[in-house]
């Protein structure tokens, strides 16, 4: 009896990580397009339930330390990305929507700073220092990092805010589509 439920007990442990493993997200999103109407047009509402085969990485190794670049599709030809250079301590990265044809406008999101008792509870306990802020526009999110050979790995951003990614017309400048990614979303790239 007691090998039987050992032998059920690291079944359910071995399901559980490989459902962890290979399900990620959710995000839920909604499109808004700018192109017709300056108040905007609600194109498209919904949620991406991610995999971790969902998630494109291109490594950019032009420079030193090389740009990590992890996207997903999220609707109809947008796509969700992030770029970062793997640190010892990520100090910030670039998050954007990618169309086709191309429109674009990075948002950079940086570590801190934080509100006042978020401050001092890490400051008198320690803790991670794993929340980054959008800089323009607001918005705040928790980067989960993993190690890897001595720098941080972007792994997931979850969103404890709304926050919105504008996509620009390159060459006039002009807003042309907002993606709203929602507080609770998560865009996980790693296990």
């Amino acid at each position: 009896m007691r090998t039987s439920r050992i032998c059920v007990t690291a079944t359910v442990l071995a399901l559980a990580f490989i459902a962890r493993s290979t399900s990620a997200g959710p995000i839920d999103f909604e499109i808004v397009d700018f192109t017709t109407d300056s108040k905007g047009d609600l194109v498209a509402k919904g949620r991406k339930q991610q995999l971790l085969s969902d998630v494109v990485v291109k490594v950019i190794e032009c420079c030193e330390p090389p740009t990590f670049t992890k996207s997903v599709l999220l609707h109809d030809g947008f796509t969700l990305c992030l770029s970062f250079e793997r640190r010892p301590h990520i100090a910030g990265f670039g998050m954007w929507i990618a169309t086709e044809p191309e429109a674009f406008r990075w948002e950079w999101f940086a570590r801190g700073p934080r509100g006042l008792l978020e401050s001092l509870r890490h400051w008198f306990i320690g803790g991670p220092n794993d929340i980054f802020e959008k800089i323009q526009e607001g918005g705040r999110v928790r980067v989960r990092t993993v190690d890897s050979a001595g720098s941080e790995d972007i792994a997931e951003i979850e969103f404890l805010t709304d926050v919105s990614l504008r996509l620009v017309n390159p060459e006039s400048g002009r807003l042309i589509y907002r993606v709203n990614i929602a507080n609770g979303s998560r865009f996980t790239v790693l296990p």
